[in-house]
């Protein structure tokens, strides 16, 4: 018997061993209540005649139930706070205005630890200048992303938990404009496989904002638009700036046969990856164009034996892959098209091949510390160790 109320409070769970009436059989067969025990509960096993021990005939499975139910949803949580340590000094953010260089102003202020962006480790509101969150527990080598948003618009900045501690972290927003004469696009490449009926198509290109002075260009409704073959169907679009890609909302042009990107667009570098379709009877009219002026671009297409012809179109040689055939397209100005006409080409020709042939640019995607999530799983060994000894406790109880 049990002696004792016994609470086991492990991670994300807590087992309790209850306090019951235990009841056993009489001489006569009858149940009867043998009074106040604090024991396991009835329904897990009887009280013997013999000895007053209770037969614990289903508790190792549920302790084991309890222990896989309880202990593996919290791995998460127990690798993303496992070796956090209280912050030596307060955490506080600071929030500039990067166009007249003035503190800024925030609707929400928030930071996230890497892996564990359902949750802000700590958020405040309608933020002047900066932030004081207090002290925190933080992971001293894994990353954290800290979002300003200003008008809908979500501005980032990334540090390690130790820089958070020992610095005072900044994040810039900007000032908002409709203004696209700052705007230029780079390294864009047109990707295109043939397939059975169609080609599947796909843009990668960086949006340069150099605005002067430095504000961020926000949509009206669209702040990007792309020429689009004629019947040519978009099927997703992605911003890859910041931590993660975001999707983007997209919007008929101004022009037809234009689609519109729905997306602010902040000082510096923003890249894209559209990706989308068209028919492809076996000869087909590509505009290339957008609203803003195109330093420079080139179309890539799958089989290398696919004829692609337009006006200033260059042989550009690559050694990306031998079915591959690479030519390259004049600058072009804002509203400006140049129309490819493409065909042949023995299909279809959907390869594995995931390759960025963008101008290089230095990654913003930051991972956490791999180390520290080692490190935080292997510090809770002891619970799958507790369990097995409360299990063996139990057992060794039971037996008569």
């Amino acid at each position: 018997m049990v002696d004792g109320n016994s609470s086991w409070h492990g991670l994300g769970f807590t087992y309790g061993i209850i306090g019951c009436k235990a009841r056993a059989e009489n001489e006569e067969g009858r149940w009867e209540t043998m009074g106040p025990t604090k024991g396991i509960t009835p329904k897990l096993g009887k009280v013997s005649l013999t000895t007053g021990r209770r037969l614990v005939v289903g508790l190792p499975w549920a302790l084991a139930v309890i222990g896989v139910v309880g202990f593996f949803p919290v791995i998460p949580t127990a690798m993303a706070q496992g070796g956090a340590v209280e912050s030596m000094d307060d955490i506080v953010i600071k929030i500039v205005n990067g166009t007249n260089h003035e503190p800024g102003f925030a609707e929400r202020v928030a930071i996230f630890l890497f892996g564990a962006m359902q949750q802000p480790l700590a958020e405040g509101l309608d933020v002047q200048g900066e932030i004081n969150f207090g002290r925190l527990l933080l992971l001293p080598n894994s990353q954290y992303l800290i979002e300003a948003s200003v008008e809908g618009v979500i501005y980032h900045s990334q540090a390690t938990g130790k820089q958070l501690d020992d610095e005072l972290m900044t994040v810039y927003v900007f000032s908002h404009t409709t203004d696209l004469t700052g705007l230029r696009a780079t390294g864009m490449n047109l990707v295109i496989h043939r397939g059975e009926t169609d080609l599947r198509l796909e843009y990668l290109f960086t949006v340069v904002n150099e605005s002067r002075p430095q504000q961020t260009v926000i949509p009206q409704p669209a702040s990007i638009q792309l020429a689009l073959p004629p019947g040519g169907v978009i099927q997703k679009v992605e911003n890859l700036r910041g931590p993660y890609p975001t999707v983007v909302n997209t919007s008929a042009g101004t022009e037809a046969g234009w689609i519109g990107l729905s997306i602010a667009l902040p000082p510096g570098n923003n890249r894209f990856r559209v990706t989308g379709s068209v028919p492809y009877p076996g000869s087909v009219e590509f505009p290339v164009g957008a609203n803003i002026p195109v330093d420079e671009w080139s179309v890539l297409t799958f089989p290398a034996d696919m004829d692609v012809r337009g006006q200033g179109l260059e042989s550009a040689p690559t050694d990306l892959d031998a079915n591959l055939q690479r030519n390259r397209g004049p600058a072009l100005a804002a509203n400006e098209i140049v129309l490819l006409v493409i065909g042949g080409g023995t299909g279809p020709q959907i390869t594995g091949i995931e390759m960025d042939t963008s101008v290089t640019t230095t990654s913003q995607t930051p991972q956490v510390s791999g180390e520290s999530d080692k490190g935080a799983l292997s510090r809770y060994w002891w619970v799958v160790i507790l369990v097995g000894i409360v299990v063996i406790i139990v057992l060794r109880r039971s037996k008569p």
